[in-house]
C-alpha cells in the first residue's frame, strides 16, 4: 500500500523555530568485553528523529488537516510523506517519511479563528 502524502494546500513549516528536537537518534548498543572497554555500536541503520511540531491553520486548512489525520491516516496511526527540512533551509523542503508519535494530534484555537495543531513528528533520515 502506498503511503499518503501531506496535502499540498496545507502549511508544513512549524511555528517553533528552532525545532524542539526530543531525540536525534536511538542510543547505541553496548557489549561487555572480557578484556578492555565495552564495544559500542549503532543500534540501527535507520535514523528516526523526533521533532516537536506546531502548525497554524486557517479554519479551512484545519478541516483538511483534521480529515487527513483522522480519515487518511486512520486516527494518526499510519506513516506518510511530508515536507520536512532544517529550519534554515529554503523552500521547498524535501519529502520525508514520517509518523505521529503515539498517533497523538492536539489542536487549540489561536486568536479569533485560527487553529494550532501540536504533535511530535518522527522523521526518517532527517
Amino acid at each position: 500500500m502506498a503511503l499518503a502524502v501531506w496535502p499540498s494546500q496545507l502549511p508544513y513549516r512549524p511555528l517553533r523555530s528552532p525545532y524542539d528536537m526530543g531525540q536525534r537518534y536511538a542510543p547505541g548498543t553496548s557489549t561487555e568485553m572480557e578484556d578492555g572497554p565495552d564495544r559500542m555500536r549503532s543500534g540501527s541503520t535507520s535514523t528516526w528523529t523526533q521533532l516537536a511540531y506546531q502548525l497554524r491553520f486557517t479554519p479551512e486548512e484545519y478541516e483538511v488537516a483534521d480529515a487527513f489525520v483522522v480519515t487518511t491516516l486512520v486516527k494518526g496511526t499510519r506513516r506518510f510523506w511530508m515536507p520536512v527540512g532544517r529550519p534554515y533551509a529554503p523552500d521547498p523542503w524535501p519529502m520525508r517519511m514520517v509518523y505521529l508519535e503515539k498517533a497523538a494530534w492536539k489542536a487549540k484555537p489561536i486568536g479569533v479563528v485560527d487553529m494550532a495543531a501540536s504533535f511530535n513528528l518522527n522523521v526518517l533520515d532527517w
